[in-house]
C-alpha cells in the first residue's frame, strides 16, 4: 500500500515485519503522525488507509486506537494531538460493606457469602485533571467498543488526589444496576482529555473475592455472622482516605459466547508436493546458498534460487525442486509468507522448515466473541480431542483445533476468570459454508432432552 508521509511509512515498515500490527505498533504510528502541531491531509489519508486496507492484520485494539485518534482530530482542538495518559488500575473490587461495628481478623477462613447487590470500587493512577473516564463492560457484551455510544459508561470520580494524579470511583448498588455492572465483570477503561484525545484502553475486572484474606465478623439479627472478607483503604473526596471492612461476594454473571463473532478457518495452503519440495530444499540449503554465492545460513531471494537452479554441482533432484518453486509465483509467495510475514521476496531456512512440517488444520478464530481472561474449551465430539485457550486482553482468539474434518461437531464452552461456566454452543465445520460453520445438527445442543426417569 502507498504511504505518503515518510515518518508514518518508516513506522509502518517496522510494524508490519511480523505480518501483524499490534496495539504497541499502532502507538508508534500515532507518534509518527504527531510530529507537527496538526494532522496533515497526507497523514490522515495514510492512517485511514492502514485501517481500511489491512483488515485482519490489525489487532482489534490497534484499529480502535487509530480510529479514536482520527475521530478526536476531527472533533476537537487540532493543536492538541497528544493522547490522554493511559490510566493504571490500582484496585478494582466488587464487595459488600460490613455492618457498623464489624471486625476483621486476617488469615482466618470461612465459607463465602452468597452474592447480593454490592458496591464496586475502582482506583486509578495516572489520571489527568479534567479528563473523562469511559468504561465498556466486556462481560455484558464481549463485542462492545468505545465508538458505539450505547456501549460506553461515563464514570464520575468520587475521590481524587490531584498532586498524586490518583482518582477513584465508588458505585453503589443502584448505580451498578443502572450501568449493568455485576461482580466479576471484566471491563476496559480509558480516559479522554478535554480536547477529546483518548488514552489507550486498559483491561480490568471487578474482582469479587480473590482479594479476601481473612474473616469478617458482624452482628446480624442478634447473632454473630462470619464471612470471608478484607479491608480497603479507599480514596474518597479530596485526597481523603477511609478504611472499610468489606465482605467477599460471588461472580453472578456467567460468561457468554457471541457465535456470530466466531469463524472456523481452514489452513490448507500446502499439500504433500509442497512439503516434498520444501524437504529437498531444506536438506540442501547450505549447498543451495553456496551455489548462489551466499553464506550457508543466508536468506535467499528469487534471483538467488534461480541462479542456484542452474548450478550443475547440485543434484538433479535439488535443481528440479528449485525450478518447481521459482517457476510458480503463487507458490513462491506462499513459501515466503508461511509464518504470516509480509511479502518481501525472501525465503529462509526456517520458512522451508515450516512448509516441510506443515499439517492441514482448522482454527477457531474471532474478535470480541468472549470476554477477556475467560477460558474457552473446544471438544471435537467425533474424535474426542479437546483444545483450550485463554482469551487475551485484546479479545482476539485463534485456537488451532488440529485436523478437523468436514461435518465434525464441535462443542465450545466458556469459563470466566472466576471459574464460572457459561452456556456451551455447537459448531459444525464445513469448508463450503460461510465462516466455516454448517447448519446446526438435528438433535444437537439446540434440542433439549426432557429426560424419562
Amino acid at each position: 500500500m502507498q504511504i505518503r508521509d515518510s515518518k508514518i511509512r518508516s513506522a509502518y515498515t517496522q510494524a508490519i515485519q511480523d505480518g501483524n500490527i499490534s496495539q504497541q505498533d499502532a502507538q508508534q504510528l500515532l507518534d509518527a503522525a504527531r510530529d507537527g502541531n496538526r494532522l496533515s491531509k497526507n497523514e490522515r489519508k495514510d492512517l485511514e488507509g492502514i485501517v481500511t486496507q489491512l483488515g485482519p492484520k490489525l489487532d482489534g485494539d490497534a484499529k480502535q486506537a487509530i480510529v479514536n485518534f482520527l475521530n478526536a482530530c476531527s472533533r476537537h482542538d487540532k493543536s492538541d494531538m497528544e493522547p490522554a495518559p493511559t490510566p493504571q488500575i490500582v484496585n478494582a473490587r466488587a464487595f459488600d460493606r460490613a455492618a457498623e461495628g464489624a471486625t476483621f481478623r486476617p488469615n482466618r477462613t470461612t465459607t463465602i457469602r452468597p452474592a447480593g447487590r454490592d458496591p464496586v470500587y475502582l482506583e486509578l493512577r495516572n489520571v489527568e485533571l479534567g479528563s473523562t473516564l469511559q468504561l465498556i463492560n466486556l462481560s455484558k457484551d464481549p463485542s462492545a467498543n468505545f465508538e458505539r455510544k450505547n456501549d460506553v459508561t461515563e464514570l464520575t470520580l468520587t475521590g481524587r488526589n490531584v498532586e498524586r494524579r490518583e482518582g477513584a470511583v465508588y458505585l453503589n448498588a443502584d448505580q451498578m444496576k443502572k450501568f449493568g455492572i455485576e461482580p466479576g465483570d471484566v471491563f476496559q477503561l480509558r480516559q479522554v482529555d478535554h480536547s477529546g484525545n483518548p488514552s489507550m484502553p486498559v483491561t480490568g475486572e471487578f474482582e469479587p473475592d480473590d482479594w479476601a484474606n481473612g474473616m469478617v465478623t458482624e452482628r446480624v439479627d442478634n447473632r454473630n455472622v462470619a464471612t470471608r472478607g478484607g479491608q480497603l483503604n479507599a480514596l474518597d473526596g479530596e485526597a481523603a482516605r477511609k478504611n472499610l471492612i468489606i465482605k467477599a461476594v460471588n461472580d453472578t454473571r456467567p460468561p457468554q459466547i457471541l457465535e456470530d463473532k466466531l469463524s472456523l478457518v481452514e489452513d490448507c495452503r500446502f499439500d504433500e508436493n509442497d512439503s516434498a519440495v520444501a524437504n529437498v530444499l531444506y536438506g540442501q540449503y547450505g549447498n543451495i546458498a553456496k551455489a548462489a554465492g551466499k553464506d550457508n545460513n543466508a536468506n535467499l531471494n528469487l534471483d538467488d534460487l534461480v541462479k542456484a537452479s542452474k548450478d550443475e554441482t547440485l543434484s538433479e533432484t535439488t535443481r528440479n525442486a528449485l525450478k518447481e518453486l521459482t517457476s510458480d509465483k503463487e507458490r513462491f509467495a506462499a513459501f515466503e509468507q508461511v509464518n504470516n510475514s509480509a511479502e518481501d521476496g525472501i525465503i529462509s531456512r526456517n520458512d522451508l522448515a515450516l512448509v516441510r512440517n506443515f499439517k492441514r488444520s482448522v482454527s477457531l478464530s474471532g474478535f470480541g466473541a468472549m470476554e477477556p481472561r475467560a477460558t474457552v474449551t473446544v471438544l471435537n465430539t467425533r474424535s474426542g480431542e479437546t483444545f483450550t485457550a485463554t482469551i487475551p486482553d485484546d479479545r482476539t482468539l485463534n485456537l488451532n483445533l488440529g485436523n478437523v474434518q468436514e461435518g465434525d461437531p464441535l462443542v465450545v464452552t466458556p469459563r470466566d476468570n472466576e471459574n464460572v461456566a457459561g452456556k456451551a454452543i455447537e459448531l459444525v465445520f464445513s469448508s463450503r459454508a460461510e465462516g466455516g460453520k454448517a447448519p446446526k445438527l438435528k438433535g444437537g445442543l439446540g434440542a433439549r432432552l426432557p429426560g424419562v426417569i
